[in-house]
């Protein structure tokens, strides 16, 4: 499985939101 990481406030400094997905969980969080 891959994962994309995105740069989002290089795009937008101000940016306020962004939505996500949660892909695991362990006992550190």
């Amino acid at each position: 499985m891959t994962y994309k990481t995105e740069a989002l406030f290089r795009d937008d400094a101000y940016l306020r939101t962004a939505d996500a997905t949660i892909v695991a969980v362990n006992d550190r969080g």
